[in-house]
């Protein structure tokens, strides 16, 4: 068995969006598309071998890999001995330039077999049956989808079907030699369509090629993770200031609208009393401003006839007093002349 964890996670496809890993095309009675609306990748073929390879450049002789795939639903009645099932493989570590890889198969009469590819020659079969080296599987499921998961380590490999290892294999003991790093991906036989939810491929801890996600040690991301807890309580506690901030601007708002509402309700009651005034105004919109700045106009006339009369009053009372004066130097005068005349007669 193979004991090593493959923690590290170094590709991962969830077909949500289109990424540029997968192609998508239709080249006569085969396609491949991406399913948004389902999170699913499609493809599918009539007459024909299909194969369809994931953009992306793999380093690794040991992972694990997991997958999940459904065939199309088939009519039980079609289904006769001997007709040709829908067959769906997982290409693992495919090398163009020696055209060596292995795909893993399954098919729509619930069978498994392993392929191993060499160069032109014929493709050999690492499975043993009188059915084409088929293998009956209790863990597949007809019309559903199906989990696989794929490990390898030191020229060994290890085959789950929906939890359950179904199959192993030391690739050295049949005289394979080690294989290269190399490509992903699917391939379909004639009449078959597939939708996949998933493809993830995992490496070690220990892990450190051109797709490690994380280059850090463990000490980095015990760090990473505690300074990551201190955020988001920090993020918490501020939401929650942030919260009592915002319930007090509310209730400030709603006090305003009260005392917005007390004085709206004011105003009509004001109105309601000026309404009796509305006729008389008639069609003059400028009644009221008419009658005020006539009212304030009054006032001013007013008022600077008040400080007119005041200061007419003023000159009125200083003339009394200069008559006043007046008559007192008259006596004074007249009362010396009277002096004047008594000396002469008397001499």
């Amino acid at each position: 068995m193979i004991e090593e964890i493959y923690s590290q996670d170094v590709f991962r496809e969830d077909f949500k969006e289109s990424s540029g890993k997968f192609p998508t095309e239709q080249i006569g009675d085969k396609f491949a598309i991406l399913l948004e609306s389902e999170d699913q990748y499609f493809i599918g073929t009539e007459k024909s071998n299909y194969t369809v390879m994931v953009n992306w450049e793999n380093d690794l002789t040991e992972f694990e890999l997991r997958s999940v795939i459904k065939m199309a639903p088939e009519d039980k009645l079609s289904i006769l001995p001997g007709q040709t099932p829908q067959i769906a493989g997982i290409i693992m570590q495919y090398n163009p330039d020696t055209q060596e890889g292995l795909i893993f198969e399954i098919n729509s009469f619930k069978k498994y077999r392993l392929i191993y590819m060499k160069n032109d020659s014929k493709n050999r079969n690492l499975t043993y049956s009188k059915d084409n080296d088929w293998i009956k599987s209790e863990n597949l499921k007809k019309n559903e989808r199906n989990e696989i998961r794929i490990k390898s380590k030191e020229n060994k490999f290890e085959f789950y079907i929906n939890g359950e290892l179904e199959f192993k294999i030391d690739l050295s003991k049949k005289r394979i030699d080690a294989l290269a790093a190399g490509r992903f991906g699917f391939h379909l036989g004639p009449q078959t369509k597939i939708k996949i939810d998933y493809l993830y491929i995992s490496a070690s801890k220990h892990y450190t090629g051109r797709n490690q996600l994380l280059k850090l040690t463990e000490e980095e991301v015990k760090a990473i993770i505690t300074e990551n807890t201190k955020l988001k309580d920090k993020k918490k506690s501020d939401e929650i200031k942030e919260i009592e901030e915002l319930k007090k601007v509310i209730s400030l708002v709603e006090n305003q609208l009260k005392e917005l509402h007390q004085t709206n309700d004011s105003l009509m009651k004001q109105n309601l009393e000026l309404e009796p005034f509305r006729e008389l105004m008639g069609d003059n919109k400028d009644f009221i401003y008419t009658l005020s700045k006539d009212l304030e106009n009054e006032i001013k006339s007013t008022t600077t006839l008040k400080e007119l009369n005041k200061t007419l009053i003023d000159s009125i009372e200083i003339l009394h007093e200069k008559q006043k004066l007046f008559k007192l130097e008259y006596l004074k005068a007249i009362e010396s002349i009277r002096k004047e005349h008594k000396k002469d007669t008397i001499e």
